[in-house]
C-alpha cells in the first residue's frame, strides 16, 4: 500500500511536470527555430541593397571603360585624359566586383555559378579594351569588339534575380512566420486539454484512492471492535450487574425497614461510579466508531490512550492480560496534532495484534500482560508496544508492513492492518516501526511530533485543556 501510495504519488506530480515541459520546450524550439529563420532571412534582405548597389557601380564603371576607350582612340589630343579615366573606370569595375564578391560568398558560403560567369565576361571584356583602347584611330573601332551589352544584361539579370530572390525570401519568411505561430497555438490548446484532462483525471483518481482509504480505515477499525465486541460486551455487563445488586440490596433495605442515611448514600455513589464507567465505556466506543477520520485536533497524547483504554481494559482482563501504559514524567501531558479515531485505530490494532499472538502462544494461567512505555526527546514522543507473546519471528520482519501480509487463519487477518497503521502514523509526521531490540524497545516503536508552545500560540486553533 505505502508503495502504491508512493507510486500514484509521483505519478501525479510527474504527468503534469511532464506534459507542460513538452508544450515549454516545443515552444522554446518553435522560437528558436523561427528566429534563427527569420535572422538568416532578414540577413539576406538586408544584403539587398549593398550588392545591388555593387552592381550599379560596375554598371557605371562599365560604360565609363567604353566610353572612356572609345573617347582615347577619337581624340588622341585627349589620350592622356582619357587613358587616365579608363584607368579610373578599370579600377572602379575591379572594386566594385570584389566588393559584389565578397558579399556574395559570404551570404552564399560558396563561389557561385553566375559570379564565375561575370568573372569570365569581365575578363574577356578587359582584354577588349585592352586591344581597343591599342589602336590609332575611331574608324577601327566597333562596340561589337566588346562585349559590353553582354555584361549589362548579366548585371541586370544579376539585379532582377537578387530581387526575386528577396522577395522569394521576404514571403518564405511570412509563411514559416505563421505556419509557425498556428502550430504553436494549436500545441498549445491541445497541450492545455491535455494537461486540464490529466488534472480531472488524476484529481478523480486521487478522490477515490483517499475514498478507498477511508473505507479501508473504517473497515479495518470496525472489524477490530467487531472480534473485540465480546469483550467489550463483558465490559458493559459487569458494571450492569453491581448496579442490579445494588437496586436490590436496597430494595431489601427499604422493605425491611433497616434503610439509613449512610447506607444509602454509599450505595448511590456505588451506582454513579458505575454509570460513569459505562458512559466512558461507551464515549471511548462511540469515538472509534462515530468519530470523522479526517478531523484534526490538538489534544493531549495521554487522552487518546485513555480513549483506547477504556474500551479494551476489561475485555483484556477477562482474557488475564494486564494493561498497563507507563507515562514518564515529560510525555504525560505533551500535545500531538491529530486525529483521535485514526490514532486511536492504530493503537487498538496494535493491542489486537499483541491480544491475539498471547491467546494464542500462552494459557490462561500464564503471566500475560501488555506495556506501552513513552519517552519524550527533541520534540518528539516515543511509544513502545511490548507483550508477554513470543514476538515477531525473523523470517516475518521483512514483510510485517507489506500489504496482504498476515500470519492469521484465513478470514482472520486481511494483511490490511499494518500497512494501514504504518500510512495513518506517516500522514501525521511519524513514523512506525519493527523495533530492532526486543528486550529494550519491545515489539514496535511509533513516534509522533509534539505541538510546541511557539506553534500552539501561532496557530488559529484554541488550545485543547
Amino acid at each position: 500500500m505505502e508503495k502504491n501510495a508512493r507510486f500514484r504519488d509521483t505519478f501525479v506530480r510527474i504527468i503534469p511536470i511532464f506534459v507542460l515541459a513538452l508544450v515549454i520546450t516545443t515552444g522554446i524550439l518553435g522560437y528558436h527555430f523561427l528566429s534563427k529563420t527569420t535572422y538568416t532571412s532578414q540577413h539576406m534582405i538586408d544584403d539587398e541593397l549593398p550588392i545591388l548597389f555593387e552592381i550599379h557601380k560596375m554598371e557605371t564603371a562599365i560604360h565609363k571603360i567604353n566610353s572612356s576607350a572609345f573617347e582615347k582612340i577619337s581624340f588622341p589630343e585627349d589620350r592622356e585624359s582619357e587613358e587616365k579615366d579608363l584607368e579610373e573606370g578599370l579600377n572602379e569595375f575591379d572594386l566594385a566586383f570584389k566588393s559584389y564578391k565578397t558579399q556574395v560568398e559570404s551570404h552564399y558560403q560558396y563561389k557561385t555559378q553566375e559570379l564565375i560567369s561575370l568573372e569570365s565576361k569581365y575578363t574577356n571584356f578587359k582584354n577588349s579594351i585592352n586591344k581597343i583602347s591599342n589602336k590609332k584611330n575611331s574608324s577601327t573601332y566597333h562596340k561589337a569588339e566588346t562585349n559590353e551589352e553582354e555584361i549589362l544584361r548579366h548585371l541586370d539579370d544579376l539585379k532582377n534575380n537578387w530581387r526575386a530572390h528577396t522577395e522569394a525570401t521576404r514571403s518564405r519568411q511570412v509563411r514559416n512566420s505563421d505556419r509557425y505561430k498556428l502550430t504553436l497555438l494549436i500545441f498549445t490548446v491541445f497541450g492545455t486539454l491535455l494537461i486540464l484532462l490529466l488534472a480531472y483525471f488524476i484529481r478523480v483518481s486521487n478522490e477515490k484512492w483517499q475514498s478507498s482509504q477511508l473505507r479501508l480505515m473504517d473497515n479495518s477499525r470496525l472489524a477490530s471492535l467487531g472480534e473485540m465486541a465480546g469483550g467489550i460486551a463483558h465490559e458493559i455487563n459487569n458494571p450492569l450487574t453491581i448496579i442490579k445488586m445494588r437496586v436490590v440490596s436496597l430494595r431489601k433495605k427499604f422493605k425491611k425497614d433497616q434503610m439509613d442515611e449512610a447506607s444509602f448514600t454509599s450505595a448511590m455513589d456505588n451506582i454513579e461510579e458505575t454509570v460513569e464507567r459505562i458512559s466512558k465505556i461507551i464515549k471511548g466506543l462511540k469515538n472509534l466508531v462515530h468519530g470523522k477520520v479526517d478531523d484534526i485536533d490538538v489534544v493531549k497524547i495521554k487522552e487518546v490512550f485513555e480513549t483506547v483504554q477504556s474500551v479494551c481494559d476489561d475485555s483484556m482482563r477477562s482474557k488475564g492480560i494486564q494493561f498497563k501504559v507507563n507515562y514518564d514524567e515529560d510525555s504525560f501531558n505533551q500535545l500531538v496534532r491529530c486525529s483521535t479515531v485514526q490514532l486511536s485505530q492504530v493503537i487498538l490494532n496494535l493491542l489486537k495484534n499483541s491480544i491475539d499472538a498471547i491467546e494464542e502462544h500462552q494459557s490462561i494461567d500464564e503471566n500475560r500482560w501488555i506495556s506501552i512505555d513513552t519517552a519524550f526527546r527533541n520534540n518528539r514522543i516515543y511509544f513502545y508496544f511490548n507483550d508477554s507473546g513470543p514476538g515477531i519471528p525473523d523470517k516475518h520482519k521483512q514483510k510485517i508492513f507489506d500489504p496482504f501480509f498476515t500470519t492469521k487463519p484465513v478470514g482472520k487477518g486481511t494483511g490490511l492492518g499494518m500497512p494501514i497503521c504504518k500510512s495513518i502514523v506517516e500522514q501525521h509526521g511519524g513514523a512506525l516501526l519493527l523495533a530492532e531490540d526486543r528486550t529494550k524497545d519491545g515489539n514496535f516503536v511509533m513516534e509522533l511530533p509534539i505541538v510546541t508552545a511557539e506553534e500552539l500560540f501561532s496557530d488559529d486553533e484554541p488550545m485543547i485543556q
